[in-house]
C-alpha cells in the first residue's frame, strides 16, 4: 500500500504531531510506508488553493490519503485523488464557548471545515468512544467511524525508581500538568493553579509541574516523577498527558472529557469532577493520599503503538478491499468528492 498521511503539525515547534511520529514508526515496523505531506499555514485562501491543487495531484501517486486532523487540513485533503481517511481529534470537533475571542471564532471556522469535509471521506477514525458516538451521530453512518487511539508508548512510559528520576523536593508533592502552550484556553492552566493553591492554603505541600516546551525523549522520566496528573481542559479526544501518566502508574483528576470517566467508574484512584477549582483541590488531595499503582497502565495497554500501527493497517487493508461502489465519493457542503479509485 501506498499511504499518503497530509498534515498540519509544524515541525520546528518541540512535540508538535509527536504521537504522529510514533505511530508512523510503527507503521513503519510493520512494512507499512508511509510519505507526511506538511501543509503549512493554512489561514490564507492562497495558501489554501496552493495545497488543495498539490494534494489532488500527489494523491494520484497513492492508495490512501489519510487526513491527520480535521479542520482546513480534512477540507483540502478531501479532493485527494484516491481512498480518504481522515483522522477527528477533538478541537477539531468540539466547539470553543467560554468566550467571543479569536479562539472562538477559529473554533467555529475548524469545526465547520470538519463538518463540511466529512461526507467526503470513506473512513473516519476517531480517539475515543465519545467521539465516536458523537460522530456517528452527525454522519447517521456509525459503520464509518473507526475507535483507533493515538498510540501510548508503553515501553518508555513506565514507573522509575524514585533516585533515577530528576532531582525533585520530594517533600512537595508533584502535580503533573501538560500543555504545549500555557496560554491554551481549552487546556485552563488558570483553573489548575487555583485547585494547586486552594491545597497550599491547606497546608499541603503540592506543586504544579507543568510540562510546557520539555523534549519527548525527556517526557518519560519527567512523567514519572510525579505523584499525578491533572488536566482541567474543555474538552480533549484522548488527552496523551493521561496515557502517559497511567503507563507509568500515575492516576488523574480530571474534568469531564473523552473517556475518562469510564476509567474513574472502574478504578477508585482516578477522579472525574466538575471544573471548579474546590472540586478540583478535594479530588486532587483524595487521590494523593492512595498515590500511584502500577496497575493503572491496564488502562492504556491496548493502545501499545504496535497494537495501535495494527488496527490501522487493517482499516486501511479493509478500505483496499472494498468494492468502487463502496468507495465512491459523498456529497458534502462544499460540494461532491472526486472519483476514489484506480
Amino acid at each position: 500500500m501506498r499511504i499518503l498521511w497530509t498534515h498540519n503539525y509544524d515541525p520546528s515547534t518541540p512535540g508538535s504531531g509527536v504521537f504522529m511520529h510514533i505511530l508512523r514508526e510503527g507503521m513503519r515496523a510493520r512494512g507499512c510506508e508511509l510519505t507526511l505531506f506538511y501543509t503549512g499555514a493554512l489561514n490564507r485562501i492562497g495558501g489554501v488553493v496552493r495545497n488543495l491543487r498539490a494534494i489532488r495531484s500527489r494523491s494520484r501517486d497513492f492508495d490512501i490519503c489519510h487526513a491527520q486532523f480535521g479542520s482546513m487540513t480534512a477540507f483540502v485533503s478531501r479532493w485527494a485523488a484516491c481512498r480518504r481517511v481522515v483522522s477527528i481529534r477533538g478541537s477539531d470537533w468540539h466547539r470553543y464557548r467560554n468566550a467571543v475571542n479569536r479562539t472562538y471564532a477559529h473554533s467555529a471556522l475548524a469545526v465547520t471545515l470538519t463538518r463540511a469535509s466529512l461526507p467526503a471521506y470513506e473512513a473516519v477514525v476517531v480517539m475515543s468512544h465519545r467521539l465516536r458516538r458523537e460522530v456517528g451521530a452527525f454522519l447517521r453512518d456509525d459503520a464509518r467511524c473507526h475507535y483507533i487511539p493515538d498510540p501510548v508508548d508503553i515501553r518508555r512510559f513506565v514507573a522509575i525508581d524514585e533516585t533515577a528520576a530528576p532531582a525533585v523536593d520530594r517533600r512537595c508533592r508533584q502535580i503533573l500538568f501538560t500543555t504545549l502552550s500555557r496560554q491554551n484556553p481549552i487546556k485552563r492552566i488558570d483553573l489548575a493553579l487555583n485547585a494547586i493553591e486552594i491545597l497550599q492554603k491547606r497546608g499541603c505541600d503540592v506543586e504544579l509541574r507543568v510540562a510546557s516546551g520539555v523534549a519527548h525523549e525527556d517526557m518519560p522520566r519527567f512523567v514519572a516523577a510525579c505523584d499525578m496528573v491533572l488536566c482541567t481542559s474543555l474538552h480533549e479526544g484522548w488527552p496523551n498527558s493521561i496515557k502517559e501518566a497511567l503507563a507509568a502508574g500515575l492516576p488523574f483528576v480530571s474534568t469531564d472529557v473523552s473517556d475518562l470517566a469510564e476509567i474513574a467508574a472502574r478504578d477508585s484512584r482516578c477522579r472525574v469532577c466538575a471544573p471548579a477549582p474546590l472540586a478540583l483541590a478535594d479530588a486532587v488531595e483524595q487521590t494523593l493520599r492512595e498515590g500511584k499503582s502500577a496497575s493503572l497502565r491496564r488502562h492504556v495497554e491496548h493502545m501499545a503503538v504496535d497494537t495501535i500501527a495494527e488496527q490501522l493497517i487493517a482499516l486501511y487493508q479493509q478500505l483496499m478491499r472494498a468494492p468502487t461502489s463502496a468507495r465512491g465519493p459523498r456529497r458534502g457542503a462544499f460540494g461532491s468528492g472526486v472519483a476514489a479509485g484506480r
